[in-house]
């Protein structure tokens, strides 16, 4: 009967060191996600100073400059339409006169930028601006030559959107 309670004991003992090494894989595991999780939010946080950054350059000149324009040239339509969608929830009228009426008090606009959430935008949202943001086109320094105030803005909306990517993948981590 020893022998018996002996074998059963030493199978006991190999079932809890079978499930010892699986937890400290599973805690190994763990330890990696968390650190990769770390490593994806740090990448993120340069997008997001940059996005404040670009916020920063727009003077009171610039969007006055911007806004006193009677016709956008191509390309600032978009990032108008872009900061639209973000700040204003706008679905249908991208106008010229609504980009305008966005931007007439200037503090509350900038505040607006300043303040804006970039953990929580919608993922409809961002598939909206996605195709419009990855226009080769949509760049600081193209926009540069047409408008400083919208190329700010632009910088300001691709690393928002950057910042918003990163933030949802290492989230659930």
């Amino acid at each position: 009967q020893m022998g018996q309670q002996r074998g059963e004991a030493q199978a006991q003992q190999a079932i809890a060191s079978k499930e010892r090494i699986r937890a400290e894989k599973f805690a190994q595991e763990a330890e990696e996600i968390e650190a990769d999780a770390e490593t994806e939010l740090a990448a993120a946080q340069p997008a997001m100073d940059q996005a404040e950054e670009a916020v920063n350059c727009l003077t009171k000149a610039s969007l006055t400059e911007l806004k006193s324009m009677t016709k956008p040239p191509p390309g600032v339509d978009k990032v108008t339409t872009c900061v639209l969608m973000m700040l204003k929830n706008e679905k249908r009228n991208f106008s010229w006169d609504n980009a305008k009426r966005m931007m007439h008090n200037i503090d509350k606009f900038k505040q607006g930028l300043e303040e804006y959430d970039a953990k929580n935008i919608p993922d409809e949202l961002i598939e909206r601006i996605s195709p419009i943001v990855d226009d080769p086109e949509f760049t600081h320094e193209k926009l540069l030559k047409k408008s400083f105030a919208a190329a700010n803005m632009a910088n300001w909306v691709i690393n928002i959107i950057e910042y918003n990517k990163i933030y949802k993948k290492v989230k659930p981590l």
